[in-house]
């Protein structure tokens, strides 16, 4: 999760943390900058919408546009933030995410009054309203970049990068 904290805060004014399952542990190890902040996610158990609608609210309350960023996603380049940033200043689109070999990909980047309002929305408006008609989609490559969602996924992508 580390990196995402320093992606983030090398593009974005303020980052909000948000965590779940294993909150207190995970918050221990990350270095904050004094830009960034942990919120919590106390229903995590329910899925991951959860915690995107809390860092929409938390973003929403100053009807900040929100960049969202995972955790799980250890090799997003900066260069796919910096496009995805130039395609956001350049639309009009409420959201603005790059496709990876036609897939939904990260980061996504959201205006203001859209995550104002998926905020307060439901898990099932949550979806659709990412991968809608108000969004604008760049190519961000053949591939998505891996996910690392268990040990032995961080293992085997430790292992092929010191290969």
């Amino acid at each position: 999760m580390q990196h995402a904290v320093d992606r983030a805060t090398s593009h974005f004014d303020e980052v909000i943390v948000v965590l779940g399952h294993e909150a207190e542990a995970i918050e221990a190890v990350l270095e904050l900058p004094s830009t960034a902040r942990v919120v919590l996610n106390e229903r995590f158990a329910q899925g991951h919408h959860g915690s995107v609608r809390v860092g929409f609210a938390e973003a929403s309350k100053k009807h900040a546009d929100v960049a969202m960023l995972l955790g799980d996603q250890p090799y997003i380049g900066g260069d796919l933030v910096d496009r995805t940033i130039d395609a956001f200043e350049n639309s009009s689109a409420a959201v603005v995410r790059p496709r990876h070999g036609g897939a939904p990909g990260h980061p996504v980047l959201v205006r203001g009054h859209a995550a104002a309002r998926l905020a307060s929305g439901s898990d099932e408006d949550l979806g659709p309203a990412l991968r809608g008609q108000d969004v604008e989609w760049i190519d961000g490559g053949p591939e998505a970049p891996a996910d690392v969602d268990t040990w032995e996924a961080y293992e085997a992508l430790r292992s092929a990068r010191n290969s």
